[in-house]
């Protein structure tokens, strides 16, 4: 079973999928012509808790924009414990953190 795991659905009859393992994490990037969402996902460990976490990013789309601007980092500690709360760091006018717990 992989870590981390994309998928993709376009003109295409079928749907594409990846899978990314806890060492080469997972990214997908979808455009439009101006504008554009890149999602980057990679494992962290922070004061000895594993977590799933996943960076956002702006990007200047298939216009051929350059610009990628951070946005969000999401992340989730995935330690087996009960705490199902997701964790969001927002970059706008410096940091901002929100959460977030998930039903059952």
């Amino acid at each position: 079973m992989s870590r981390f795991y994309g998928t993709v659905q376009g003109q295409a009859k079928t749907q594409a999928s990846r899978r990314g393992s806890g060492t080469t994490g997972i990214s997908g990037h979808i455009r439009g012509w101006d504008i554009g969402i890149k999602i980057v996902s990679q494992p962290l460990v922070n004061d000895k808790k594993d977590y799933d976490c996943f960076s956002i990013y702006v990007t200047g789309g298939s216009n051929g924009g350059k610009q990628t601007h951070k946005i969000a980092t999401v992340y989730l500690p995935i330690d087996g414990s009960e705490e199902r709360t997701v964790w969001a760091r927002i970059n706008r006018d410096g940091q901002k953190e929100i959460s977030y717990t998930l039903p059952n």
